[in-house]
């Protein structure tokens, strides 16, 4: 049975906990200084991502089971981006949240704030993908074509129509199955989504610790 109870029952940005929530950078962090290593999972080339494939040498192993259960459903996983440095991260987050000044010019900097965290962590704060326990995946089939998950990978709020939403009702039935499918390959060896955004899963950072209710997380900033 698919485990959406490790995904938020509701796709709408109200309903969830945002990736900068003060409960979440309350989580303490002690690192378990594991190393990165390069995950096997194939790496998906798209314009404008070249971090490394690099992940926490756990989450590299999990990532590599999760594709072997998609593998029994004839999908295959494929890996955008494992760590991501903090610099990548901060310029990440301002050209969103600049992009998003410039369209809503009177809306206020909280508002900004937020609809930014939907998309980028704060770089303030240690970014899921600076950890190298989060990883942006996307799914193909048996001949490494990407598949239609219901919007582009890295696909903002605002040009997908909330599309972007791992459970947004307003996707096709195929769409939905292979979401659905993602969810249970991911969940089963304990990742967590940020419902905001299908594709992205972590294992480790302050995020998942406080999604599992685990005390402190167990990687902080990889550099």
């Amino acid at each position: 049975m698919t485990n959406v109870h490790s995904v938020e029952s509701s796709w709408q940005p109200d309903r969830f906990v945002a990736i900068d929530a003060p409960q979440v950078r309350r989580v303490p962090i002690v690192d378990l200084g594991e190393p990165l290593r390069a995950t096997s999972v194939r790496r998906i080339e798209v314009p404008g991502h070249l971090a490394s494939v690099h992940l926490r040498t756990t989450v590299a192993d999990r990532l590599e089971e999760a594709a072997e259960h998609l593998h029994k459903k004839l999908l295959r996983l494929g890996i955008v981006e494992g760590f991501r440095p903090q610099q990548v991260q901060r310029r990440l987050y301002e050209d969103y949240r600049g992009m998003l000044r410039a369209e809503h010019p009177h809306a206020s900097d909280d508002v900004i704030s937020a609809e930014t965290a939907l998309f980028a962590a704060p770089p303030d704060q240690f970014a899921p993908h600076a950890t190298g326990g989060a990883v942006d995946v996307v799914l193909t089939d048996e001949n490494g074509n990407l598949v239609d998950m219901g919007c582009r990978y890295d696909a903002t709020p605002l040009e997908s129509d909330d599309r972007c939403y791992t459970l947004h009702p307003d996707v096709h039935e195929e769409v939905r199955d292979r979401r659905m499918a993602l969810i249970e390959a991911m969940t089963t060896v304990g990742f967590v989504n940020y419902p905001s955004e299908w594709w992205h899963w972590s294992y480790g950072d302050q995020y998942w610790a406080h999604h599992v209710g685990a005390p402190e997380a167990l990687y902080g900033c990889a550099e």
